[in-house]
Parts: structure tokens; sequence; C-alpha cells
């Protein structure tokens, strides 16, 4: 979804200043945010989530 922001943005002409604030850094901060806290909350239970994982993923 975050590569199509720049074309829409483009299409509607957004201008670049209102861009790069509300799309990109905006939707940067959420989504590197997320990821964060998901390796914050998950990170600890790594090996629980591996040995879970195994059953439902086929890894050679």
């Amino acid at each position: 979804m975050r590569h199509i922001t720049g074309y829409s943005a483009g299409i509607t002409k957004v201008p670049f200043r209102s861009y790069t604030f509300f799309f990109s850094y905006i939707g940067a901060v959420i989504w590197v945010g997320t990821f964060v806290t998901l390796g914050k909350i998950l990170g600890p239970k790594y090996k629980l989530i591996e040995t879970a994982a195994k059953e439902y993923v086929l890894v050679d």
C-alpha cells in the first residue's frame, strides 16, 4: 500500500511538502513502529514461536 501513495499523490497533485510529511514520514513512523513493537513483544518469546511455527510451516 505504501508504494501506491506516491502515485496517488502525484495524480491528485498533492503538494510535495504535504506528501512528504503526511504520507511519507508519518507512514514510515507507523510502519517502523509496528515492527519495532512486535520485535520488542515477540522477541523474548522467539523459541516458543519458532516451535509453534514448525508445525505449520514446511522448511527444508
